[in-house]
């Protein structure tokens, strides 16, 4: 089997990634706001939410990418994002809260391994 080269596949999957994830991210917001029925002031725990599972998370995954492999993280990365934004098709505002802990877990996975 013939390996890509490592350069043009960072480039292509990290354009990728940026662009799907700043759409899901505005579509994510328009569906919380329009679908679900959440008001600011739960709009705001939902993000704080995402960024503290962010923070949260972020030496552990980094621990795991090191140890285990980068390739896995990424992998279980993107998996892990793709399972929170499904998780939101439930519109209950536990459940939201429960797929942005996911979907910063997957970001902290991804974060830092892609650039490695």
């Amino acid at each position: 089997m013939r390996r890509l080269p490592a350069f043009p596949l960072y480039l292509g999957l990290s354009f990728v990634s940026v662009l799907s994830y700043r759409m899901a991210g505005a579509v994510n917001l328009g569906y919380q706001n329009e679908v679900v029925g959440l008001n600011p002031h739960q709009l705001v725990l939902v993000g704080s939410v995402l960024a503290l599972a962010v923070f949260a998370f972020a030496t552990p995954t980094g621990v795991v990418a090191d140890i285990v492999s980068r390739r896995f993280a990424v992998v279980y990365g993107v998996a892990r994002i793709g399972v929170g934004l499904a998780i939101q098709a439930v519109p209950i505002f536990p459940v939201i809260r429960l797929a942005q802990v996911l979907w910063g877990l997957g970001l902290t996975f991804t974060s830092g391994a892609t650039e490695a």
